[in-house]
């Protein structure tokens, strides 16, 4: 009965942690932003549905309007020019994380 309530506490923490970096990277500050739970599609999803202001379950569907199609293009195109660098990998050592975020830091 408690798994639930944590799991939801978890989203909430990683939506918002996501959300900070994302406007961070968006101001021109790179980040590295690393979870060792969520997938980066699932990351991805969830930031380019905070950014275009489209449901993560209508990007996952696929089937959208063309409007907001457009919308969800144009999170995504935002994403490339900023320094936003996604990591998702529950096998990752400090000593890769640490080349990771050299290897963001020289581009």
């Amino acid at each position: 009965a408690d798994a639930p309530v944590q799991f939801r506490g978890l989203l909430g923490v990683v939506a918002f942690a996501l959300a900070v970096a994302s406007n961070v990277a968006a101001s021109g500050t790179g980040v590295v932003f690393c979870s060792l739970e969520m997938s980066r599609t699932e990351l991805m999803d969830r930031a380019l549905s905070m950014r275009s202001g489209v449901p993560m379950r209508t990007i996952r569907g696929g089937k959208m309007a063309p409007e907001l199609a457009g919308r969800v293009c144009e999170a995504a195109q935002r994403f490339e020019r900023d320094p936003f660098y996604l990591v998702a990998s529950t096998d990752i050592t400090v000593s890769k994380l640490s080349a990771l975020t050299r290897r963001a830091i020289r581009k």
